[in-house]
């Protein structure tokens, strides 16, 4: 068995469900108070990608205030992924994710010079009071160059395990080229854009409450 640890940061504005995010990934638990992050939170998780190969995701869950802003050049050193997300009831955090974005850019990058691969999670999909459209998450993700974008709820248990497993394939892509070829020779690998093909792209309004997925990669 084969194992490839990867850091993945998590970033984004105050109570956009950062912290919820990842212990809901990491440890599936959840918890309606909120609890502010002091600088930095850790959490691991494990993913088995083929029955020889193991994927270790450090995730680093990066505080939102500007307290901490001057430390994220520390933070976000060596990462290999990361995730930027913001509420779908707040237009505020919506409109900062291209200061997120540009930050990230600006202070790590892959060992090539690209920027690293990032994923846009509009967090909150179970509530209806959406501020924010699909075709503007569409439009701000390719033009900030994200992989991908999802709708999801942390406190439903939506969309929580599929981009984060195509944000690894990702990875795996970017930093072992034989990855992709591989994978598409072995018939036991998982493919996460299967999960991708099984989602509804465009929920329609009145859908939401019974169809809040969306998932869109590039």
């Amino acid at each position: 068995m084969t194992e490839k640890y990867f850091k993945v940061l998590i970033i984004g504005d105050p109570r956009t469900g950062k912290t919820s995010f990842m212990r809901r990934y990491v440890g599936h638990q959840f918890t309606d108070n909120y609890i502010e992050t002091q600088g930095c939170d850790f959490g691991l998780k494990r993913i088995r990608r083929s029955p020889t190969e193991l994927v270790g995701l450090h995730i680093w869950d990066i505080a939102g205030q500007d307290a901490f802003r001057h430390l994220t050049r520390v933070f976000y050193r060596s990462a290999s992924a990361a995730v930027v997300m913001f509420d779908l009831t707040s237009r505020r955090s919506f409109e900062h994710v291209k200061e997120w974005k540009q930050d990230l850019d600006a202070k790590v990058a892959m060992p090539d010079g690209s920027p690293v691969p990032c994923l846009l999670l509009g967090n909150k999909s179970d509530l209806d009071q959406y501020v924010v459209t699909d075709e503007e998450i569409t439009l701000m993700s390719q033009d900030l160059n994200f992989v991908g974008w999802s709708k999801i709820s942390v406190k439903d248990y939506v969309n929580i395990d599929q981009p984060m497993l195509f944000l690894v394939d990702v990875i795996l892509a970017r930093c072992y080229p034989t990855f992709q070829a591989r994978r598409r020779s072995d018939p036991e690998e998982i493919d996460a854009r299967e999960f991708a093909d099984s989602i509804e792209l465009s929920p329609r309004k009145e859908d939401r409450k019974t169809s809040t997925s969306c998932f869109c990669f590039y």
